[in-house]
């Protein structure tokens, strides 16, 4: 079996290349970027935005190489806005290859080294505090299996539907829709029909906003508030 390796992006930041799957976990054209613009932008900030007094709860699908857990704390860092942080991960990286990803030499802050770390080694289903404002939990589970609370804003950032088409099924884009807060927001990376047609069809009307560098579209859902 070819193990996963190691790639450096247009940005300078690595992403991880899956043998099996056919695809990086990160675009090739800016790993860093993309996620600061997909998740942070037009995700957390645009959330701000509306809601600038309120504690932000966080539901991602896909922890990954831990790239947006990492920069919502530095988020909440910058804004001074608690976050709760869950995650689910069903399939974790080797430890081996985390401490390879040369995320933390793009980053300032010397906590967020240490925070990194844990973010991978911590113990999964309990809740751990990360800085003062940022509690975390992670999840070895898959969408369809978990029991979901109720959150502000969802990173859906599985592979993509034609490389892990399960997790974006109609039943699973639902029950993230269930698990959404009135005024709540979803972002994604992808633009596809068919996931915009299940995001209409959960309730969930979207945006399809320009996307970072080397990708046309992403996609902004909202909740609406009764």
């Amino acid at each position: 079996m070819t193990a996963i390796s190691l790639k450096v992006t247009g940005d300078g930041s690595h992403t991880l290349y899956h043998p099996e799957l056919e695809e990086t976990y990160h675009s090739t054209h800016g790993a860093l970027t993309e996620s600061m613009y997909v998740f942070i932008t037009q995700g957390l900030d645009y959330w701000h935005i509306h809601y600038p007094d309120k504690p932000v709860s966080i539901l991602e699908v896909g922890l990954g190489t831990g790239l947006n857990a990492i920069l919502a704390l530095q988020w909440s860092m910058i804004h001074q806005v608690p976050v709760t942080y869950t995650t689910l991960e069903p399939y974790p990286l080797p430890a081996k290859i985390v401490d390879q990803l040369n995320y933390m030499d793009f980053f300032n802050i010397a906590e967020m080294k240490a925070v990194f770390k844990q973010i991978h080694q911590c113990s999964w289903q309990d809740w751990h505090q990360f800085l003062p404002l940022f509690n975390f939990q992670k999840r070895k589970e898959k969408l369809e299996e978990a029991t979901l609370e109720e959150y502000d804003v969802i990173f859906f950032d599985a592979f993509a539907p034609n490389r892990q088409s399960d997790v974006w099924e109609a039943q699973n884009i639902e029950k993230i829709a269930v698990a959404m807060k009135p005024g709540s927001l979803l972002v994604s990376y992808c633009a596809q029909g068919q996931f915009k047609r299940n995001l209409l069809s959960a309730g969930l009307p979207f945006d399809s906003l320009p996307g970072p560098p080397g990708k046309k579209q992403m996609v902004r859902a909202i909740k609406e508030e009764k």
